[in-house]
């Protein structure tokens, strides 16, 4: 199609004019594609057909030279179009991107452009402006190591201060002032490495920013990544996998290290916190089941048929500082008991302190989940969870439990249509011929979507409907963002963000008269954390010391003045989990004038056992760590999956009931009588529309039917709540999900609501159902303050949760909330902090990688459904594996369609890091051989690695004892693309044909061990199945080289096979990914492409299930003959 819209093209893409935003790699060819409702008439473009202005609803597509895509457009309404720019080096690395914000900046388009540069400093020259609001990224001369990534420029307020410096001549700046910067990454590799390979492995990670003029970073955050074997084990040189993390990696700074330690196999057999001895309760162990008689747990011994699976993960040691009248002093022992023949977890024990819980799970044929059941002895029991399937398509359509049950229903094309939970209310969706959803009705009412082509050619949705609360519309900015929302009465929200895509600013108004009702601005920190947060209701400023912990927030409202609340937290050192407990909060109330005050200070005072617990008085924890008491005198008591039960506080009593997903179905408020008694009972009844734990509809009172419902918007956020027939309450929520005001929509009630940094609502508010953290429906309904966080109780006043984290790693410890960091980061779930700053996560994670049965049960079998995954308590897998529901709900459906749209569009957020994260699957993607290949089959022969299929039996040669054997393939991997190529040859006749590889598919070179291809040396010698060596006698380096078909083998035990190189057989491993050290023992590699689903265009992310489900497939129908090579047990073949 044309490149200029004079020649019929929709957009100016000619050199002269790609160079107006600083594009030098203009493009030279162009596609657009039209989605499935426009037709434009042909299938080549002329002058006039579709014509310059025929492309609205097209998505074009910019090629260069070398067929690299450097541009992608959509329609615009300023008629220049949403363009995002991607420039490369010769390796294909993306080195340059400008996402189409940037460009509209750089070319001076769009409301508020002047006003933006002003902001920014930037220069008039729209090119010169460009390189200012563009990602770059530096690689190595081999094109291999991502080294520096400079992030646009954006305002920041600064945290330390700037010194002078006098060449070139520069001012100090002072911490405070707001600056323009950019972010500015730093990457080292290889530091310390054992010899003279090249292994790429990142060391030193260095964050920071540049001002311009100043030639040193400020700010710069220092992280440190190790690869020995500082405990022990196998070196993490040898597996490529981290063996240590240190954050605050600088003289003078926490340098808090974790560490892991690895097995002969790779396995992470040990993982310890900062500051543990490897005998304390800072470290995680896993013992794996043996054939032969076991050293370290005698009962994983002697188990031939799991060998090499988990058995036991259990603490290093005793907990210290436990007071023992209120808590045990040991920390639980999580064991598996049994496997099924094919590997599934059968049976899970959880003990301590005499107390212990099991899980027994049942599996079908087809390796799905058919039952889970929890018991134990501490805790209000659960009943079986049951799922049933659509036996031709596999959906999870009934989901059962105590005599109730979940229902689902699923069109041919698996979209759900129908889903009725526990409780007689069905959610129902209408899709129209294009496969939108449109309408989605409940028994209470209905919300239709609609898609105005006009309006949005994209194709986003452009208004909701609610039956009862009325229409809310939505527009969309140039990469998919949100830039304002309609509500019913006549109000209107606007969101701003800055260069880099963050959302900075967002203002509620009437539009009849121009009141703003609500507004608020943030400023941010070169670490991308809140500085400051101005709103209408009160204003907020914020410190944060070098490790991201939250210490001093500075609180402004009218009624309260100025009150200053400061944190202090353990700096024992003992670790970074044990930094994160809040020693102190000091609560310094505003002056008499309002103002801030240092006099007059409330201190509240905390300390902690080594298992982070509260010692403070009046906190008592079971055997399973979950908080049974609380320093206010309230009672908790919980099911046996760790869900709270009831809670009991002062005469009040409040207890949840739990649907067959087990989430909370409904709860009762009692009050406690003169004579001891309960009574005067009302009740809720919570009513589900999809799988998720968000309420579409409560009933207020089960014995009156009065009821609200909820209402989401354009956005999915909570944006009003209604009853049956009216009483529509808007709510309006800040950038941080908190519903800071609600309204009628005639204004004749407003309600603001306030709250600190920890969700601490201001004195004198009255309970709000969805106040903080509103926008997401986490319930404030729960008695002594807390919220319902998903999985867990969440404590604002505390700042920390009141169970166990069930993922470990999850947080920086078992009870932390958001490492300290409730500003910049949410836990919506219980399980996961989420945090848009840059931040030292990696450290609490590496220090639990050894605990292999995660959970609050210990459950860890994999391909399961959704809701027997939620029976285990583990949402964010129940999410992940959304079995049957293409988004995981039927009343979001089209919301969250919709965010997938605006996630392709590469929203300027995402697309800051695109060119490392790109970077990174690069160096970590599928890496196999030429299609024609020979591997050595079991039988002797050769057959191109293309024409073997699953099931065919290869020769398999173990490295380190020589022997041989027949292995079963289990998968067969395709890839595709522009792949880095090695040729490697062992003879100098050219009638032979070298080995083709991708650079980091290992080979064995004796001495060294596996190496990858690009590492390979000419003069290293190759491993044969015999015991023979052959020298690589060449070595090439091809480069990156567009559309290449690649294949690699996924071979069952022994995981090596052998290729035929020139005239000589070589060893290589089945590994084709850099990949963890967990998976080198499994070989089950994500993001492959199954040769048979490859045919139909699906994907599958993790194959253990489809391994499994060969392997049960082939053992059914397949034939059994006894094992070759003197091996025990029986060879199953099925061709």
């Amino acid at each position: 199609m044309p490149l200029t819209r004079g020649a019929g093209g929709p957009y100016d893409m000619d050199g002269a004019t790609a160079a107006t935003w600083g594009q030098s790699d203009a493009p030279t060819d162009a596609t657009a594609v039209f989605d499935v409702e426009s037709d434009p008439g042909t299938h080549t473009a002329t002058a006039t057909t579709p014509g310059k202005d025929g492309y609205q609803q097209a998505a074009v597509h910019y090629l260069n030279a070398s067929a690299q895509e450097v541009n992608s457009a959509t329609w615009s309404p300023t008629s220049v179009g949403d363009i995002d720019t991607t420039e490369y080096d010769r390796f294909g690395n993306a080195v340059r991107t400008l996402d189409a914000s940037g460009r509209m900046l750089a070319l001076g388009k769009g409301d508020g452009a002047d006003g933006a540069a002003a902001e920014l400093e930037l220069p008039d020259d729209s090119a010169a402006r460009a390189a200012m609001l563009d990602s770059r990224s530096v690689y190595s001369r081999d094109g291999l190591d991502l080294l520096e990534e400079l992030g646009p420029v954006y305002r920041a307020q600064l945290e330390e201060d700037v010194p002078a410096q006098s060449d070139p001549p520069m001012p100090t700046v002072k911490a405070g002032e707001s600056v323009v910067v950019r972010s500015h990454t730093v990457h080292v590799y290889d530091e310390g490495k054992p010899d003279g390979a090249a292994y790429h492995l990142e060391t030193t990670t260095r964050e920071g920013a540049r001002i311009e003029g100043y030639t040193a970073d400020v700010e710069v955050r220092v992280t440190k990544t190790g690869y020995g074997a500082p405990i022990g084990g196998t070196s993490g040189w040898t597996l490529r996998a981290e063996t240590s993390v240190t954050t605050d990696a600088v003289t003078g700074g926490a340098n808090l290290t974790s560490t892991i330690k690895y097995d002969a196999a790779g396995r992470a057999v040990e993982s310890r916190r900062p500051g543990s001895d490897g005998a304390d309760a800072g470290t995680v162990k896993t013992v794996f089941c043996t054939a032969g008689a076991n050293p370290d747990d005698a009962s994983c011994g002697n188990r031939p048929e799991w060998a090499g699976n988990p058995c036991v993960t259990l603490p290093g040691g005793k907990v210290t500082g436990a007071d023992t009248a209120r808590m045990p002093d040991t920390l639980p022992i999580k064991r598996i008991t049994r496997y099924s023949r094919f590997g599934d977890i059968e049976e899970t024990t959880e003990t301590n302190a005499g107390k212990s819980r099991k899980t027994v799970t049942a599996y079908d044929a087809a390796d799905r989940i058919l039952s889970t059941e929890i018991t134990s002895d501490v805790g209000k029991a659960l009943p079986q969870v049951t799922t049933e399937y659509d036996p031709v398509t596999g959906n999870a359509v009934k989901t059962m439990a105590d005599g109730k049950t979940v229902t689902r229903v699923f069109d041919l094309l698996d979209r759900l249509l129908s889903y009725s939970d526990a409780d007689g209310g069905t959610t129902t969706t209408e899709f129209d011929k294009y496969g939108k959803p449109v309408k989605v009705g409940d028994n209470t009412g209905s919300t239709t979507y609609a898609y105005d082509r006009t309006l949005e050619p994209r194709g986003f949705v452009t208004s909701v409907t609610d039956s009862v609360a009325g229409t809310f519309t939505a527009k969309y900015g140039p990469d998919g963002q949100m830039v304002e929302q309609t509500y019913p009465g006549g109000y209107v929200r606007k969101d701003t963000y800055n260069a880099v895509g963050e959302a900075t600013g967002r203002t509620y108004t009437r539009t009849s008269d121009g009141a703003v009702v609500y507004g608020q601005h943030i400023e941010l920190t070169t670490q991308g954390a809140i500085a400051s947060d101005t709103a209408s209701t009160d204003s907020k400023e914020y410190s944060y010391d070098r490790l991201g912990r939250l210490t001093k927030a500075v609180q402004s409202t009218t009624a309260q003045g100025c009150v200053t609340r400061s944190y202090g937290f353990d700096e024992s050192g003992r670790s970074i989990a044990g930094r994160m407990n809040r020693t102190s909060k000091t609560v310094t109330p505003a002056a008499e004038d309002g103002s801030c005050a240092t006099t007059g200070a409330a201190v509240t005072t905390s300390s902690y056992d080594s298992a982070d617990r509260l010692l403070t008085a009046g906190y008592t924890y079971d055997a399973f760590g979950r908080t049974t008491a609380t320093g206010t005198g309230s009672a908790n008591t919980y099911w046996a999956n760790d869900l709270v039960a009831s809670q009991t506080a002062g005469d009040t009593r409040q207890s949840w009931t739990l649907d067959p997903a087990l989430r909370f179905e409904a709860f009762t408020t009692e009050k406690k009588q003169a004579d001891g008694t309960w009574a005067n009972a009302t009740s809720k009844l919570n009513h589900y529309g999809d799988d998720s734990d968000e309420p579409r509809w409560i009933i207020e009172d089960t014995t009156q039917g009065t009821l609200t419902r909820n209402v989401s918007g354009p956005d999915g956020d909570l944006t009003a709540t209604t009853s049956a027939t009216g009483d529509v309450q808007l709510q309006f929520a800040n950038l941080h999900g908190d519903v800071s005001v609600t309204l009628d929509t005639a204004m004749t009630a407003p309600k603001v609501l306030l709250y600190d940094e920890f969700g601490v609502p201001t004195d004198g508010q009255a309970s709000q159902r969805y106040g903080w953290l509103g926008a997401k429906q986490r319930s404030g309904e729960a008695l002594d303050g807390v919220i319902l966080m998903g999985a867990r109780l969440y404590s604002p006043e505390l700042g920390r949760f009141l169970q166990t984290d069930p993922d470990a790693g999850g947080n920086a410890n078992a009870y932390d909330y958001c490492t300290g960091d409730p500003v910049n980061c949410v836990d919506l779930d219980g399980h996961w902090g989420f945090s848009w700053k840059k931040a030292f996560r990696r450290v609490a994670r590496v220090a639990e990688v050894a605990s292999y049965i995660p959970g609050p049960i210990g459950n860890i079998a994999s391909a399961v459904g959704a809701i027997s995954y939620a029976a285990t308590g583990n949402w964010r897998k129940a999410a992940e594996m959304g079995v049957g529901v293409a988004f995981g709900s039927a009343g979001r459906l089209a919301v969250k369609g919709f965010k997938a749209a605006r996630a392709l569009r590469k929203a300027s957020r995402v697309r800051r890091s695109f060119s490392r994260a790109r970077s990174v699957f690069r160096r970590s993607r599928c890496n196999s051989f030429a299609p024609d290949t020979p591997v050595l089959m079991a039988d002797g022969s050769y057959l191109p690695i293309d024409a073997i299929e699953i099931g065919d039996y290869v020769a398999a040669t173990d490295p380190e004892t020589g022997e041989t054997y027949a292995e079963p393939v289990l998968d067969v991997i395709e890839g595709y693309g522009t792949k880095h190529l090695i040729e490697i040859d062992t003879d100098l006749d050219p009638s032979t044909l070298p080995l083709q590889a991708t650079a980091d598919h290992p080979l064995w070179v004796v001495g060294k061990g596996w190496v990858k291809a690009a590492d390979v040396k000419a003069g290293d010698s190759l491993k044969s199945p015999d015991g023979s060596t052959h020298e690589a006698t060449t070595v090439i380096n091809r480069g990156q080289l567009p559309d290449q078909l690649v294949f690699n083998l996924n071979v069952g035990n022994t995981h090596t096979y052998v290729v035929h190189v020139a005239a000589a057989d070589v060893l290589v491993h089945n590994s084709s990914c850099r990949i963890s050290s967990r998976d080198w023992s499994g070989h089950i590699y994500p993001r492959h492409i199954s040769r048979n689903s490859f045919k139909k265009k699906t994907k599958f992310y993790g194959s253990r299930h489809h391994v499994r489900g060969l392997i049960k497939d082939t053992v059914r129908t397949g034939t059994r003959s006894k094992a070759k090579n003197g091996r025990p047990g029986h060879l199953y073949e099925k061709r």
